[in-house]
């Protein structure tokens, strides 16, 4: 194994959707947990599984006007954390 080859962890990631696509802005956020080297990487893989999870959701079809960079990082947590809760449940 390379010395220089960083080893993987799990992280917990929680983005705030942009608010053109959300109804409640402030609220709606995306929770999930990434496989990856660093917590940026984790952030990146976390927003293209945004992206594809929101493109399926809308069924038109073609989403490529969504910027990953829209859902921005709320936080990130080193292992994967269950969310229980969140601001849309109250």
């Amino acid at each position: 194994m390379d010395m220089k080859t960083k080893k993987k962890k799990w992280y917990t990631v929680i983005l705030l959707y942009p608010d053109y696509m959300a109804d409640d802005y402030g609220a709606d956020i995306y929770v999930e947990w990434a496989h990856a080297e660093d917590y940026e990487e984790a952030v990146s893989i976390v927003r293209a599984k945004a992206v594809a999870a929101q493109c399926d959701n809308t069924k038109l079809g073609s989403c490529d006007t969504t910027d990953p960079n829209d859902f921005r990082p709320i936080a990130v947590m080193l292992g994967r954390i269950l969310l229980e809760a969140d601001a849309t449940n109250f």
